[in-house]
């Protein structure tokens, strides 16, 4: 049997490429004409050219999303319907720092960080489920090691048949964003929380944004004062120099801190202290003003209280100091320096003890630190010596002094002059000293009527001549019992008479 064997050979004209060469086997006499053999060649090129143009059409269409995928910073990656991942592109890769095969179908979960993973996971599942695109974010470990949020969006994924065969994804680092974002929430629960009124106004000085400290001091609701100027505040107590100043570096745009005194819808007037400052975007463009404002009307009261009680202090008569709790002094007024000759300069910082005039009692001392330590005032009194070397004695009133916490942070001591009082008592007690002493040589008593209780007091002379003993009520009527009856109307008549006697009485009795 003869085989007849035709060769063909398929090339391109145009640059003299074969593209095929075609082998035709038939036995003799089942050969094929001249004419059919060209139509079946015809037919078998076709098959290979088209098949050939599909496969270099899908090498160019490969190679051409590549070419898209690695270009700019998108992660991208591709799963298929078992919703395994088959490809990630180049960015991916380096942007993790591991291989296409380390990746590849489940592998790239273990980048995700672990609080993350089952939430991430969930929302894929679920999305490619239902063939609907979604949208999330999470953190991704880069190729230092550091966790960085991206936000990852996926789409179904539909071939040139309508058929979905997977997911296309793209993801984005958002860590900056996520950063971002995060400072102005701060920014904002700042401000919302502050109790600082805190207002934002545009280029132009109209009010955009009020926290709620706003409405708290001033009354005004943001609905109400969005749209109008801070001028809704002025009283128009302000000084005029003072104003045109501070317009003036208002619209300097530069930062500006003072005292001023505005009105509240409720028409109070409030003492503030304003701190405005300029608003600048990129390239120092000018946005507007961020505005902040401390009620200081109580501090300002306080204030005016502290300075006239400080005139009082710096006036009074009597010497005021102020220790700490080791004893030492940081305060003396004025009167203590007339008194003790002794300058603020000389005495601040060292104790009081700088006026003693010798070492004196020691538990006299220790009964004073121990009552003013335990939270008690101490009274009593203080031989001193002045600087120049002269006796005094001060007639004190220690106390400590707490802060708002309830601690004691100092000790407040008042000390007035009794050194003329001193002198007076001692002179006294000598004249009644020399009184009793006569009266005891002469016999001669004496008692003191209290024409309030109706009460009298008798000298121990007196109460002999009478024999009056300790049991014995000293009242008037008592009295009248000690006198013979023919004096009892007399006497009777003049204790009645007491608070009208303008001169000395003089009475013989029996």
């Amino acid at each position: 049997m003869k085989i007849k064997l035709k060769i063909l050979y398929l090339g391109d004209k145009g640059n003299g490429k074969l593209l095929a060469v075609i082998h035709v086997f038939c036995r003799d006499k089942a050969c094929v004409s001249e004419n059919e053999f060209v139509n079946l060649f015809i037919n078998q090129a076709g098959v290979i050219i088209q098949n050939k143009i599909a496969e270099n059409i899908l090498k160019d269409s490969e190679a051409h999303f590549s070419s898209l995928a690695n270009m700019g910073q998108a992660l991208i990656w591709t799963s298929g319907l078992d919703m395994k991942c088959n490809y990630f592109n180049k960015i991916w890769l380096e942007y993790t720092g591991r291989t296409l095969e380390e990746e590849i179908g489940d592998g790239w979960i273990e980048g995700v960080h672990p609080d993350d993973l089952d939430r991430c996971i969930e929302i894929y599942t679920s999305f490619f489920k239902r063939k609907e695109p979604f949208s999330m974010d999470y953190r991704l470990r880069r190729y230092d090691g550091e966790y960085r949020w991206i936000q990852d969006n996926g789409s179904p994924l539909y071939n040139g048949n309508g058929e979905f065969i997977g997911y296309m994804g793209h993801c984005l680092d958002i860590t900056k964003h996520k950063k971002d974002e995060e400072e102005l929430l701060m920014f904002r629960q700042g401000f919302e929380r502050s109790d600082d009124v805190i207002y934002i106004t545009n280029p132009e000085g109209i009010i955009i944004y009020t926290n709620p400290s706003f409405e708290r001091v001033y009354g005004y609701s943001l609905n109400e004062i969005k749209g109008k100027t801070s001028a809704i505040l002025k009283t128009g107590t302000s000084n005029d120099e003072d104003f045109n100043l501070l317009r003036a570096n208002f619209l300097s745009n530069k930062p500006i801190v003072g005292e001023i005194i505005n009105k509240t819808k409720d028409g109070r007037l409030l003492n503030i202290e304003s701190s405005i400052s300029p608003i600048l975007g990129q390239k120092e463009k000018f946005l507007g003003y961020l505005v902040l404002q401390h009620d200081i009307t109580r501090r300002k009261l306080v204030e005016m209280q502290i300075n006239k009680l400080s005139k009082a202090i710096e006036q009074c008569p009597v010497s005021i100091v102020i220790t700490n709790l080791s004893g030492e002094l940081e305060y003396v007024n004025p009167y203590f320096t007339y008194l003790t000759g002794y300058t603020s300069e000389e005495v601040i910082g060292k104790s009081p003890r700088i006026l003693k005039q010798d070492e004196g009692d020691k538990n006299f001392y220790q009964n004073l630190w121990g009552t003013i330590t335990s939270g008690k005032e101490w009274r009593g009194e203080f031989k001193n010596r002045k600087k120049n070397g002269e006796i005094f004695y001060e007639s004190a009133v220690i106390s400590p002094v707490y802060n708002e916490l309830g601690v004691i942070t100092n000790y407040l001591g008042v000390k007035e002059d009794v050194t003329e009082r001193r002198k007076v008592e001692e002179s006294l007690k000598e004249s009644e000293k020399l009184l009793r002493e006569a009266q005891q040589l002469s016999r001669t008593g004496h008692y003191v009527i209290d024409l309030e209780t109706r009460k009298w007091e008798s000298s121990p002379v007196l109460d002999s001549i009478l024999g009056i003993d300790i049991g014995f009520e000293n009242t008037i009527e008592n009295f009248g019992k000690l006198i013979a009856p023919e004096y009892y109307p007399d006497i009777s008549n003049h204790y009645l008479n007491l608070d009208k006697l303008k001169d000395p009485l003089g009475m013989n009795v029996k």
